[in-house]
């Protein structure tokens, strides 16, 4: 995660929970959301399927707990989760450990303000389509304290979004805009279709912690090749041909591995040379490689 993060002041990260069905695995992952890329797997955790309704309370903690001791101080980071994570007890934690959050919650939550009036989250939903917020409220019958409750309506038949938030100073559709990067196309690298693609599933099922372990080297290429992208960049070698007009680090360096064979000697060298030299170069590589 240090070398992940690297020199970020800013990062906003997605928590959400991956079902493998063939496996029948369910997987908490953390993953920091970066323009132009698929997210990026932080943290993650494996639990037999059957038994998430039992630990699944546990788990979050767990990854929570973890997520805060990793994410330095001079980060500001937002944690940004879908409805299956309004709980009284996961907002209480986020809230606990001092994480800065925007969670969906389900449109009946009960949301008490003024003094004690109680009425559904919807209801603060604004008549136009522009967001609207309230300030200092109390979600569930736990009366969980939350910075802020937005409010927008959304979809068809406008659907209301109810977001509670820790962000005071951010504005309404700052708030919905985080949120809506939960929609974002782009796959999770870690997606059961991805990890398919890699074929983990042959000769499975595999018990939770190896699914982790497989989890791991799939995270370690897509840095790997994230790092060749920005290798092949900076020797300034000519751009492989891609369907985006500005591909990300992560596409272009899997398009320079995918050319390798076909390189010139002296450019193909010159690109490894340089690429090996970086893995070098770095702590986190060096550790990684020499564990496998």
């Amino acid at each position: 995660m240090p070398y992940i993060l690297g020199q970020r002041s800013r990062a906003l990260l997605v928590l959400r929970w991956l079902r493998f069905p063939k496996e029948g695995h369910a997987t908490l992952v953390a993953s920091l959301l970066a323009k132009r890329s698929p997210p990026t797997p932080l943290l993650w955790r494996t639990v037999e399927d059957a038994a998430l309704p039992r630990v699944r309370a546990e788990v979050e903690d767990a990854v929570l707990v973890r997520l805060r001791e990793l994410v330095p101080p001079s980060l500001r980071a937002v944690l940004v989760a879908d409805e299956g994570f309004g709980t009284p007890h996961l907002l209480e934690r986020l809230g606990a450990l001092r994480l800065d959050y925007v969670v969906r919650v389900a449109p009946e939550t009960e949301a008490f303000h003024d003094g004690g009036v109680c009425r559904p989250a919807s209801a603060w939903a604004p008549a136009s389509m522009r967001p609207g917020r309230v300030r200092d409220v109390r979600l569930t019958a736990w009366r969980v304290p939350v910075v802020a409750l937005v409010c927008a309506g959304r979809g068809a038949p406008r659907a209301p979004w109810c977001l509670a938030t820790s962000l005071r100073t951010a504005s309404a559709k700052a708030v919905v805009d985080m949120a809506a990067r939960l929609e974002d196309p782009a796959p999770e690298l870690l997606s059961p279709p991805v990890l398919a693609r890699m074929a983990q599933d042959s000769g499975g099922p595999h018990p939770p912690g190896q699914h982790d372990r497989l989890l791991l080297l799939g995270a370690l290429a897509t840095e790997m090749l994230t790092l060749l992208g920005a290798v092949g960049q900076g020797l300034e070698l000519p751009r492989r041909k891609a369907a985006r007009s500005s591909p990300s680090l992560f596409l272009q360096g899997c398009l320079y591995y995918q050319a390798l064979p076909l390189m010139p000697g002296a450019q193909a060298h010159q690109l490894v040379a340089a690429f090996q030299q970086q893995l070098e170069d770095k702590p986190v590589f060096r550790t990684l490689l020499s564990a496998l």
